[in-house]
């Protein structure tokens, strides 16, 4: 720079004293004023500290150069520095690992956007979860932050608490559904519940049970009265209806929670159908193993072998001429018994107790009501891990057998005369018998020679006139003396037979052996049946080796042979008949 004169410096000095002097004034007179505005200031930055510094949030601000301006007492907490160490420092020099992380790209999004940014995400370094609220200015950045690792922890268990009541109530065996109080109608249902009253997932969302006739309003409205008055229900009976109309018994339970702000009610439906069906056949079974004991007059029983408390069925206690609701015991089941049979019960039910013994007993007892009865009693004790834990068993009124048996003693004593007796009238039965044979015998060889004898002349005249000792005969005439001819050589040979059963019953049949042609006998039967063959219109086969010799009594194999064949012409409504004969043994 130029050194300037002494003159010069003299008038400059002159100048600026002047200067000088009314500066002075002028800053004496605003001086106040100044002072007072940058009190405020002053006290306005204290408030704004003070209130930054006790907000919950942690509060950071930078600048443009990324370079902090402010750091409150909070964010200090969570960096671990002291907020005056920061002052003036980068952020990104002082926390490099937060580069590229999702807060660095908002930070950047919200400077180069100059829009307001929220975030919510893990920051790794700190193993936490934080809110950050990015407000930009021309200024630089103002950023709260918030730790939420705690309610992201609370947010998480409730999402796995929710889903685990999801997955509970999509898998439940049980159906189950939500039903929003305020209309009835369904906001979610399981796939049990649709499987059970067999509709889809649409046809049930958004509807109510009466609109799916699974209730009738009436129903419906005792259901939902029940409902409010306690509150939910456990295991509520009632009868539902499915789509196609099958009636099922449902066990119901509810129980009411908010959803979104709405009165809900989540409720578990059982099919207990097959259940009530079981029931039903139990109490059936029951009735009718009540009324077979009653029949039968049997029963059963158990008593503890400690305190000797019992129970029994009600026919025990009609056995006994007892109330069947009077509580039982040891001691009173043995109050029944007397002299001898009560030895004996006692020392039975004693060795069951000790030594695990059954026992099957008749004795005698007197009743209640002072009547003598004669009872079986069987005992069986129940025995677990070497200790008899009950005892239990059957009883029956055997009074009625008893007198049977008495009566049949008394029988057994007299059968000795009775067979006697019974003997004696076997033997003259006999001679009855053996009279009527006789008689039967007479008659049936008196009327075989009646028979005979005109029937004889029959065969002898007609064999006579087809022989042509009376004249020649025309070719149809000849045919019918021949069909006359053989029936009665045929009925001759019933009338044989006949006399023949006679010898069979007295065992004097002798049959007649003689040799012939099997085809002989076979044509002399089919001669008898040719008319009806021929009015019929059946065809006859005959298939038997010519020359066929049989050595036996040819009478009765003809007659034989005309039952089979007379069988089978009679019960042939069209076709053929076919005889077949072969050799089985040279």
């Amino acid at each position: 720079m130029k050194k300037r004169s002494k003159k010069t410096k003299d008038k400059i000095s002159l100048r600026d004293k002047i200067i000088g002097l009314g500066e002075i004034s002028v800053r004496k007179s605003y001086y106040p004023q100044l002072k007072e505005e940058i009190k405020q200031l002053e006290e306005a930055k204290e408030k704004i500290n003070n209130i930054i510094e006790s907000i919950s949030d942690a509060f950071v601000s930078l600048d443009t150069d990324w370079r902090y301006t402010y750091v409150n007492k909070k964010a200090g907490e969570i960096f671990g520095r002291r907020p005056e160490d920061l002052i003036g420092k980068h952020i990104w020099t002082e926390f490099p690992e937060g580069i590229d992380q999702p807060f660095y790209k908002a930070y950047y999004k919200a400077v180069e956007e100059q829009k307001f940014v929220q975030i919510e995400e893990y920051y790794p370094p700190y193993d936490r979860w934080f809110e950050n609220r990015i407000h930009p200015s021309k200024e630089g950045l103002s950023i709260f932050f918030t730790d939420i690792t705690e309610r992201k922890r609370v947010e998480e268990k409730m999402r796995l608490s929710e889903e685990r009541f999801s997955n509970a109530f999509h898998v439940s065996p049980a159906g189950m559904t939500i039903t929003r109080v305020a209309d009835g109608k369904f906001i979610d249902v399981n796939e049990s519940f649709l499987r059970m009253f067999e509709f889809s997932r649409e046809e049930a969302i958004g509807h109510t049970s009466t609109e799916l006739k699974m209730l009738s309003p009436q129903e419906r409205g005792k259901l939902i009265q029940s409902q409010l008055e306690s509150e939910g229900l456990r295991d509520f009976e009632l009868e539902a209806r499915s789509k196609s109309g099958r009636i099922i018994n449902i066990l119901f339970s509810s129980k009411p929670m908010e959803l979104e702000g709405e009165t809900c009610h989540i409720t578990t439906m059982i099919d207990i159908t097959e259940r009530k069906k079981a029931e039903e056949a139990l109490r059936y079974y029951k009735i009718l193993l009540e009324e077979t004991g009653r029949i039968a007059k049997v029963g059963g029983w158990e008593f503890d072998p400690v305190s000797l408390k019992g129970t029994w069925t009600d026919e025990v206690a009609r056995i006994h001429d007892l109330d069947p609701e009077m509580e039982t015991n040891v001691e009173l089941g043995l109050s029944f018994y007397q002299s001898e049979s009560r030895t004996k019960i006692e020392t039975a039910v004693k060795e069951a107790i000790e030594l695990g013994k059954p026992y099957d007993l008749e004795l005698e007892l007197i009743t209640a009501k002072g009547n003598h009865k004669w009872v079986r009693t069987i005992g069986h004790p129940v025995i677990e891990n070497g200790k008899v834990i009950k005892v239990r068993g059957s009883f029956q009124d055997v009074t009625d057998s008893k007198k049977v048996e008495e009566e049949l003693r008394k029988y057994r004593e007299h059968l000795e005369d009775l067979i006697k007796e019974r003997t004696a009238e076997l033997e003259q039965a006999n001679i009855k018998l053996k009279e009527f044979d006789r008689l039967k015998s007479m008659f049936i060889a008196s009327m075989s020679h009646e028979l005979r004898t005109p029937l004889n002349s029959i065969i002898g005249f007609t064999g006579i006139i087809l022989q042509g000792m009376v004249g020649e005969i025309s070719k149809e005439q000849r045919d019918m003396l021949q069909r006359s001819y053989s029936s009665a050589k045929h009925l001759l040979s019933l009338i044989s037979d006949v006399i023949d059963i006679s010898k069979i019953e007295t065992g004097k049949i002798e049959p007649n052996i003689e040799e012939f042609l099997l085809n002989d006998v076979v044509n002399e039967a089919i001669s008898d049946l040719k008319t009806e063959i021929e009015r019929k219109g059946l065809s006859l086969e005959v298939s038997i080796p010519e020359n066929l010799k049989l050595k036996t009594d040819r009478r009765r194999l003809l007659q034989c042979i005309l039952n089979y064949l007379s069988n089978a012409v009679k019960f042939t409504e069209k076709g053929s008949v076919r005889i077949t004969a072969r050799r089985v043994r040279s």
